[in-house]
Formats: structure tokens, C-alpha cells, sequence
């Protein structure tokens, strides 16, 4: 990939009006993009959980972000129009996830919304967040940043599950 691009962990006021200029630009030209949620996007770099990818020292992606326990949610990630479908959004994802790491989280977590993005994060590794019957929606996806041991099928009655949830929250009948 080319060497012009950067991540950028501390995006300026003056980078942020750049994408808020896009992002008007979408919204008028194809009723789609994130400006619906511009106020989200203005909180997270205020908190500093924004991130761009600049090439040229010109934003052409951004990410908004969340911090959990030991895992890092993606909130809002989004190439500019012009330059998707080129490889740059997985370079900037790839990037990010690296970042994450460094940081000590160890999955990534997040919501294919809009549901045509699950095609993009499946391509980067995402797995179906499993179905424990509340809470998560079929659209939650995760990815492990550290190793982690493949489950093997074993259909028989000796096992234990471990939660890590209060009990009245598990889908099994508590006696």
C-alpha cells in the first residue's frame, strides 16, 4: 500500500471540517454516510476516540471508537466515496487493528450497520457475535487480537459452560 498514507491518532479541528464536508456532500448526493450522526463523531474526537487515515495530510477515512473493558468497539468506520473499493479501507482497518493491539485490547467488537457492510468485515475476519438468546444483535460481530483456541464439537452431556454474566442472564433455566 502506499507509503503517503497515515494514521492518524490525533485528527485536528481543521480535519474534522474536512470530513464534516464530505460527509454534508454524501448525505446531499445520495442520502447515505454518517453525518446523521455528526454529533456522535464530534463527541468522539473530543474524547479523543477518533482516528484518521490522511493521505497527503488529507483525511479520506475515519473512525469512531469506543473503549471496553478488554476490548475495543468500532462505532462508525468510513472510506471516503471516491476512494472505496480500492484496498484502503481494509489497509486503514488493518492499521487500526494493530493499533488496538498495542493497546492491549484483545478483540475488537462491533455493529454491521449498515447491514451491507457485514460483507466488508467478514473479508477482515469478523465472527458472528454467538446467539446467548439477549442483549446482542445478530449483527454484532468480533475479532480476536490475540490467539485464541479453535472450540471443538462434542455432543455429549458432560460439560461445563462458563458465563461471564450475572445468572438471572443466562439462557438456562436456573434451579
Amino acid at each position: 500500500m502506499n507509503l503517503d498514507f497515515q494514521l492518524n491518532l490525533l485528527p485536528t479541528q481543521s480535519d474534522l471540517k474536512k470530513i464534516e464536508k464530505w460527509l454534508i456532500e454524501e448525505d446531499k448526493t445520495s442520502g447515505k454516510g454518517f453525518y446523521c450522526n455528526w454529533t456522535i463523531i464530534e463527541k468522539s474526537f473530543r474524547n479523543k476516540e477518533f482516528i484518521t487515515l490522511n493521505y497527503n495530510n488529507f483525511p479520506i477515512g475515519f473512525l469512531v471508537w469506543s473503549k471496553g473493558e478488554i476490548y475495543a468497539e468500532i462505532d462508525i468506520m468510513e472510506i471516503k466515496p471516491e476512494n472505496r473499493n480500492s484496498g484502503i479501507g481494509k489497509y486503514f482497518f488493518n492499521q487500526i487493528a494493530d493499533y488496538f493491539k498495542e493497546k492491549g485490547f484483545l478483540a475488537i467488537k462491533l455493529f454491521c450497520s449498515p447491514k451491507e457492510s457485514e460483507k466488508f468485515w467478514k473479508k477482515m475476519d469478523f465472527i458472528k457475535f454467538p446467539d446467548i438468546g439477549y442483549s446482542e444483535s445478530d449483527l454484532t460481530y468480533y475479532k480476536p487480537l490475540i490467539e485464541i483456541q479453535q472450540t471443538t464439537k462434542n455432543d455429549s452431556d458432560n460439560k461445563i459452560e462458563l458465563w461471564n454474566v450475572e445468572p438471572v442472564l443466562t439462557p438456562i433455566k436456573q434451579e
